[in-house]
């Protein structure tokens, strides 16, 4: 009990005049938000860009190989022309 009747904790842990009293230690933590996100690093987006160029690639050469393997019949049957092979084979790959 304190002077006044009231518990004190002051009054428990007493220490010797002169020392500084310790009071006790908060953490403060920090948010906040932003509206970007975090950039992938170099590496991360040369194998991103390595990766769509594959990607592309492979369905050119996919396409072209399809469309040349037909008779001459059978892509005039899909309304195609021997020399548009190449356009309707870039046209695929930047769909891919």
């Amino acid at each position: 009990m304190g002077v006044n009747g009231a518990d004190d904790d002051a009054s428990q842990t007493r220490r010797p005049e002169g020392w500084p009293i310790q009071t006790p230690r908060t953490q403060i933590m920090t948010s906040f938000t932003t509206n970007q996100t975090a950039r992938p690093s170099f590496f991360a987006r040369l194998g991103a860009s390595l990766a769509e160029r594959r990607a592309k690639s492979r369905a050119y050469r996919t396409t072209q190989r399809e469309l040349s393997a037909l008779s001459d019949r059978e892509l005039v049957d899909l309304g195609i022309h021997r020399s548009m092979i190449d356009d309707i084979a870039l046209q695929a790959a930047k769909r891919a």
